[in-house]
């Protein structure tokens, strides 16, 4: 369902905004980094975890190795949202 809500009348190419959407708009985009940051994190404590269930040190410390790659990806992302946000003011 394409268009607007009536309360709000707001437009968006991708179809009807809410309050909230603001992040996923292009005008205010989320930095990438945090989004892949993010990914590897979850993947990276996945394997860590599956590693560790099956006994699997070399598995383990790949998803360990992933997930801290993962974490250091997101907080580069949240360094360039807040430095976009200031540029911003």
């Amino acid at each position: 369902m394409r268009g607007s809500f009536p309360d709000l009348g707001v437009t968006h190419p991708d179809g009807p905004t809410r309050p909230g959407d603001a992040a996923m708009r292009k005008d205010d985009p989320v930095s990438t980094n945090r989004i892949k940051g993010a990914g590897k994190e979850v993947a990276g404590a996945a394997k860590e975890a599956a590693g560790q269930a099956v006994g699997n040190d070399r598995l383990r410390a790949k998803g360990a190795a992933e997930k801290a790659v993962g974490q250091v990806q997101n907080a580069l992302g949240k360094a360039q949202d807040k430095l976009g946000d200031a540029l911003k003011r």
